[in-house]
């Protein structure tokens, strides 16, 4: 029952690790952003152009929608807690 929810919360902060690296090069040449829309992560690229194509606004909407997301999932693991607490009669 708790695996699901600290899976999702895992992937949560996966993606949340590639959002910063794609902020952090936002202004290296040539870099490629990793597209979290993409079910195959690609590895961060650069080419020799001089231009990269990382999207600032789109990474704010990226990390605020984990931020609900996490959220979210972590207020299901409490009351998955509360629950269990509940069903063995113990105060957690």
């Amino acid at each position: 029952m708790f695996s699901i929810t600290v899976n999702a919360i895992g992937n949560i902060l996966a993606k949340q690790g590639i959002i910063a690296f794609n902020v952090a090069n936002l202004n290296t040449k040539g870099y490629k952003e990793i597209d979290l829309n993409n079910k195959k992560h690609k590895i961060a690229m650069t080419s020799d152009n001089n231009q990269n194509n990382v999207n600032l606004t789109k990474q704010i909407v990226y990390s605020n929608m984990n931020l609900i997301d996490l959220k979210a999932n972590v207020a299901v693991l409490k009351s998955q807690n509360k629950m269990l607490g509940s069903l063995i009669n113990l105060k957690i």
